[in-house]
């Protein structure tokens, strides 16, 4: 925890709150909630290690994205995100071959 000076202690004990209670207010939307945020310490957890990347994708394509994330309430780029974790996650994961598309095991009687 960083040295924070008598006047910073002064305008911290003013505008701190409990968790229970910022989230009180946040939900009922009567007050605004970022006075009692630290915007200088700020950070997005997983965004430290990010690198930026560009696709070519068809513009109807798009526009689907664009509508499913819309019915979800969310962007097109959390709804991508959404929907590649949990291939990535399968993807970690040995492969058996009834995995793989087009491969079906079939069982005979006299098999063991």
């Amino acid at each position: 925890m960083r040295h924070v000076r008598p006047k910073e202690r002064e305008l911290y004990e003013q505008t701190s709150i409990t968790a229970a209670k910022f989230d009180s207010l946040a939900n009922e939307n009567k007050e605004d909630v970022i006075q009692y945020l630290d915007l200088e310490s700020a950070r997005r957890p997983g965004l430290e290690d990010s690198k930026r990347i560009n696709i070519d994708l068809p513009s109807d394509f798009l526009a689907e994205l664009d509508k499913e994330a819309a019915h979800r309430g969310i962007t097109r780029q959390s709804l991508i995100k959404v929907w590649l974790e949990p291939s990535l996650t399968l993807a970690s994961r040995p492969i058996a071959k009834s995995d793989v598309p087009g491969n079906v095991i079939v069982k005979t009687g006299n098999a063991p």
